[in-house]
């Protein structure tokens, strides 16, 4: 898991940097997209952020039942699926496939009261005070993993940005039923919170000193 944090993000950041030298990063993250950029060591280079429904995924920050459902799975049961197949499948918590080696370590923060702030063994924690540029958190009231205290502990840990927020969005706000942790881009919501979180990427056009 966090291979996509230190190398990947890292590496889109720096072919980002070179192929478009005089235009700013904009970020936008969803879930772990969100905080990954704090363990990016060149995360200076993002001039604005945008993270929708990342939150610090230690289980009993999550709403419940959902909370006992997500510790049960991944506690329990999971890990001998993934030692079977070799991966965690997707369906059983509504994403993607993942590979189990990943999965195995999301699990391990996932049962840390800290998250990944307690893993000693991630000596890419000190980037997140590096990260100064604004930052916004969108905050999925229904959103069962994403509640109000596991988006907030995450946000803390992004203590140097020089303009930090939540933005708390419900389904009325956005005249639906129901958004949960994945429908913040769905088409229908273009209107409403898509225009409103656009708005705010685009406030600032030049790089953090």
């Amino acid at each position: 898991m966090r291979d996509w944090c230190t190398l990947d993000v890292p590496g889109v950041l720096d072919w980002t940097h070179r192929a478009f030298p005089r235009r700013p990063i904009h970020w936008v993250g969803h879930s772990m997209g969100g905080f990954a950029t704090g363990l990016a060591h060149n995360n200076r280079l993002i001039a604005r952020q945008l993270n929708v429904a990342t939150l610090s995924g230690y289980w009993g920050r999550m709403a419940a039942p959902e909370r006992y459902r997500v510790r049960l799975l991944m506690r329990f049961l999971a890990p001998p699926v993934v030692w079977a197949k070799g991966y965690f499948p997707g369906v059983l918590m509504g994403g993607e496939d993942l590979p189990g080696p990943a999965f195995l370590e999301w699990m391990g923060w996932c049962m840390e009261p800290e998250f990944l702030f307690g893993d000693e063994t991630l000596p890419e924690r000190r980037h997140f005070p590096e990260f100064r540029a604004p930052i916004r958190f969108v905050q999925v009231a229904d959103d069962p993993w994403g509640t109000a205290a596991a988006v907030g502990h995450m946000a803390k840990h992004f203590s140097a940005s020089v303009d930090r927020s939540i933005w708390q969005v419900t389904p009325t706000d956005a005249g639906v039923q129901k958004i949960g942790h994945f429908g913040f881009f769905r088409p229908d919501l273009r209107d409403t919170l898509w225009r409103q979180a656009a708005t705010w990427l685009l406030a600032v056009q030049t790089k953090p000193a």
